[in-house]
């Protein structure tokens, strides 16, 4: 369903019918005496670890239609008294949705736990066996990207795709508010996002930079629920915890799906494995990768929102003398201090404001700010 202000009366008919069948839901779920007997089986894992999925899945929509309603300006002399009282009671509609979704998820999360420390095995439980060999993902100089390395790549990027959602429901409403602020994108209740692209790169800078009591959402989200996993999904979330941030130089494309890169930060010189980047290091000199990766025993990985930036361009220039002033802050040990964090916000900025992010092809989102305040 398309969200906008024509739209009001179906969008509060589809919150009013879900409302009802939540409500419906809930009764059927009897949050005070589980049957420890009944849940301790394989089987019943996987139906936890279906609706624990489509749940997920669920509150991110209700949190998109919740995002579009928050943007309406009720104030607006565009709308209509009676636009005005829908929107105010589809906002309830959502605030009791999300409730009662994250009423559901605390309990599969609780109901997981005991069914692991039960003992009960999965039945899959295979540690990958990349996971068991001594190597490394540094780059020698003739290395090659097997098929089994790329089959480990497709693997790694299928589940992490399955854990955005999990990670993004550690503290979303909180990190969306603080990491739009400190880049500048959100003023008072209006988020400045006009592509799908720029509202990844802002999640993942929430993911990753936003902390409480010194640690990230997706560190966070690791010391709640890794006792919950096991084999492949356990390894992506112990990779996805110790994923770094740099400004990656792209030295030369491997093959057909890697890259050389050079961080910086650690002076360290890695595979990758990014087919998109791959081109780019194939047609085109002195870029580098604002992102997030991931470091995997075989090669590196980007978390899926990585913007190539071009070195000689205005916007590079500035982005790359901030990443020297990080380079210089890490050397003289102040990796936790306020303006090492500030420095990589200010990196972010730059790609932001200087319209550096534009450079990814990326659908244009119809929330957008533009779209919904009319400005031009």
């Amino acid at each position: 369903m398309e969200l906008s202000v024509e739209n009001l009366e179906a969008i509060h008919s589809m919150l009013a019918s879900s409302h009802k069948d939540s409500i419906q839901a809930l009764k059927n779920i009897n949050f005070d005496n589980v049957n420890e007997n009944m849940l301790l089986t394989h089987e019943n894992r996987q139906i936890l670890d279906s609706l624990f999925n489509q749940k997920s899945a669920y509150l991110l929509e209700i949190a998109r239609v919740d995002s579009f309603l928050q943007y309406c300006n009720l104030n607006s002399l565009s709308l209509s008294k009676n636009q005005q009282e829908v929107i105010i009671a589809c906002q309830k509609l959502c605030i009791d949705l999300k409730d009662s979704s994250n009423k559901v998820l605390s309990w599969v999360i609780e109901t997981k736990a005991k069914i692991n420390e039960s003992g009960c095995k999965v039945a899959d439980d295979i540690i990958l066996e990349s996971f068991s060999e001594t190597k490394s993902p540094y780059f020698v100089d003739g290395k090659t990207i097997s098929v089994s390395m790329f089959n480990n790549y497709q693997k790694y990027r299928d589940i992490l795709r399955e854990m955005h959602a999990e990670v993004l429901f550690t503290d979303p409403k909180e990190m969306m508010d603080t990491a739009g602020k400190r880049l500048g994108v959100k003023v008072n209740n209006s988020l400045h996002i006009e592509t799908e692209h720029e509202m990844n790169v802002l999640i993942e800078f929430g993911f990753f930079q936003y902390r409480k009591d010194s640690k990230n959402i997706v560190e966070r989200f690791y010391d709640k629920n890794h006792k919950l996993y096991s084999g492949h999904k356990l390894k992506v979330a112990e990779i996805l915890k110790n994923g770094r941030f740099s400004f990656l130089e792209v030295i030369k494309p491997v093959e057909v799906n890697g890259l050389v890169v050079k961080d910086h930060l650690t002076n360290e010189t890695f595979l990758m494995i990014d087919s998109g980047l791959h081109q780019l290091a194939k047609n085109h000199k002195n870029y580098a990768v604002l992102t997030h990766y991931l470091i995997t025993p075989e090669f590196i990985m980007t978390t899926g929102a990585s913007t190539p930036i071009p070195l000689n361009s205005d916007g590079g220039k500035k982005m790359w003398a901030d990443f020297e002033k990080l380079i210089n802050l890490k050397n003289a040990n102040a990796v936790a201090t306020s303006s090492y964090y500030q420095a990589i916000a200010d990196i972010y900025k730059t790609a932001i404001h200087d319209d550096l992010l534009k450079t990814v092809k990326s659908t244009v989102l119809p929330l957008s700010y533009d779209s919904l305040h009319q400005t031009h």
